[in-house]
């Protein structure tokens, strides 16, 4: 009775491995996995995809201006279009704005989504859903977005915005002091007068450290804290375990990965891309990526980027980034 329940458990116990141990003495998935690593999302998805649904409602509207009518099937929203736009201060606009040359937002006026094929100019605190310009866009200080901007042209936006969950341009995207957002993407992104993240993160007494002016040849890789002195230039990437420093004009040539907080010196460059699992700190100066190499920065809790800070590529945080104000 007794072998028997041995045998039993031993049965029971080893039919879930079975599958693992058949698949190991006659491999049946011998292939890689079939993953494009070439693969670049598009930044102006949601744009573009706008872009398409929008052009057949301008071409119906082009000569007849002003122009309104249901957008886009949608049962409680119309869509008006004109050659120039303009909304006053503090006004609300419950229509869909489309226009061929130019939209100017007053100052504390509230708006869905808006399109321009020229420029947009928005005053301060301004609220809109979502928007979207083929030319320069500018936001003035406290604006707020509920979804998503893009556009063509430069974005500068003033202090205090709200960009929602994202801002995307194919040329410079310029952050005044704090603009807070999801993710952003521009060539480059570029921080303005901002204060300085002068305050190294804590890393343990036991932590590993490169001492001032140091060149490291190849990858460089610490099993806890690492903490990277001043003016070192690391010939490969980087990766903590623990908490990461790297010091005022330091160079990595490759990425850089942090398991926890990381803090970046002034005037950092980074040739790779950037992941960051817990708070991540740019100092003033820093540069990811170049205007060839795009590059990622990605923060898994909180983002701060000090003054003239670069980016060529995206910029994506969990919760909200923020240009230090």
């Amino acid at each position: 009775m007794l072998l028997l329940s041995v045998v039993v458990f031993a049965t029971v116990f080893a039919l879930p491995l079975l599958p693992g141990l058949l698949e190991i003495v006659w491999p049946r998935d011998r292939k890689a996995l079939n993953v494009d690593q070439g693969y670049v999302r598009d930044p102006h998805f949601f744009g573009e995809s706008s872009r398409a649904k929008i052009g057949s409602y301008l071409q119906e509207a082009h000569g007849q201006m002003p122009f309104l009518a249901r957008f886009l099937s949608r049962r409680s929203e119309y869509a008006y279009a004109d050659t120039r736009i303009e909304v006053k201060d503090g006004q609300t606009e419950r229509n869909v704005l489309l226009a061929e040359e130019c939209i100017v937002f007053g100052d504390g006026a509230r708006v869905l989504d808006a399109y321009s094929a020229g420029t947009m100019l928005l005053g301060n605190g301004v609220s809109a859903r979502t928007l979207l310009c083929d030319g320069p866009m500018s936001l003035g200080e406290d604006c707020r977005i509920d979804r998503w901007i893009d556009a063509r042209g430069d974005i500068t936006v003033g202090h205090g915005s709200v960009l929602g969950s994202s801002a995307t341009t194919a040329q410079r995207l310029e952050l005044a002091a704090g603009v807070r957002f999801g993710r952003a993407f521009g060539l480059p992104v570029v921080t303005l007068s901002g204060a300085t993240a002068n305050t190294p993160a804590h890393t343990r007494t036991d932590a590993e450290v490169v001492a001032d002016g140091a060149e490291v040849d190849g990858d460089l890789i610490a099993r806890r804290d690492l903490r990277i002195g001043d003016g070192c230039r690391i010939r490969g990437s980087v990766k903590a375990h623990g908490t990461l420093v790297i010091g005022s004009g330091s160079a990595i040539e490759g990425n850089v990965i942090a398991r926890a907080d990381a803090w970046i010196g002034d005037s950092v460059t980074v040739g790779g891309h950037l992941f960051c699992e817990g708070d991540l700190r740019l100092g003033d100066g820093t540069r990811i990526g170049n205007a060839v190499g795009h590059k990622s920065v990605y923060c898994g809790k909180h983002l701060e980027l000090g003054n003239d800070v670069r980016i060529f590529g995206w910029v994506v945080t969990e919760p909200l980034g923020r240009a230090i104000a």
